[in-house]
């Protein structure tokens, strides 16, 4: 059994696992300052933990994407979001291995502003679904991102210095609004960071304890 120690924060988002490897029910509020997980070896700990990851960098994921001009332009058959489910697809696989061989599995995970994305094993493959209004949010900042880049489009002839000051002065301002927009659509205005538990005990050692025994020495 796994347990969870929270510091809360007055808005929180919450996150829900059934049967995701060996996790088989898990349901907590995630948006804290600091979460810390306790549980016997090999009891889900860091499939929870990257799983939490994963569903707060949704956001960042997105931004990353819509900042690409290409994946703004639709090819074929493919939307543009539907492009984007796919790069979360890839790496949702990246984390927890290929999901053709997986066991059926449920998550859930809620923004501070009440929308979801829930992920479902479906025919092998992880089904992303994002809430009615948080897909239609994410469509209408792409289509008016779309109107954007075709306004900040470079000409193919030779920009003067000053022509170029003042595309790079509106990329600036159009970047500003793109993180704006992204944390009023997603309900959160941080960039998520996964620390690996080796990675976090060295940081440990070396940022509380090494300092620690300087002063004991001088």
């Amino acid at each position: 059994m796994i347990q969870s120690i929270c510091l809360r924060r007055p808005t929180l988002s919450r996150i829900l696992i059934e049967n995701l490897g060996p996790i088989k029910s898990f349901e907590q509020d995630v948006d804290e300052n600091l979460m810390i997980l306790i549980g016997e070896q090999a009891s889900g700990k860091s499939t929870i933990a990257k799983t939490i990851f994963f569903c707060k960098s949704i956001s960042d994921e997105f931004k990353h994407y819509v900042m690409n001009q290409d994946n703004i332009i639709a090819s074929g058959h493919q939307t543009p979001f539907t492009g984007f489910i796919k790069v979360l697809r890839t790496k949702f696989v990246e984390y927890f291995g290929t999901t053709k061989h997986m066991e059926p599995f449920t998550i859930r995970y809620e923004f501070d502003n009440k929308e979801y994305v829930t992920i479902k094993l479906k025919l092998g493959y992880a089904n992303i679904v994002f809430s009615n209004k948080l897909r239609e949010a994410c469509e209408c900042f792409i289509k008016k991102l779309s109107e954007y880049y075709a306004t900040m489009s470079l000409p193919n002839d030779f920009l003067s210095g000053i022509d170029f000051a003042s595309w790079s002065s509106q990329k600036e301002s159009m970047n500003k609004m793109i993180n704006h927009e992204i944390s009023y659509i997603f309900g959160q205005d941080y960039t998520s960071i996964f620390v690996r538990p080796e990675e976090a005990c060295s940081r440990l050692i070396r940022n509380f304890f090494m300092p620690l025994l300087q002063i004991n020495t001088m």
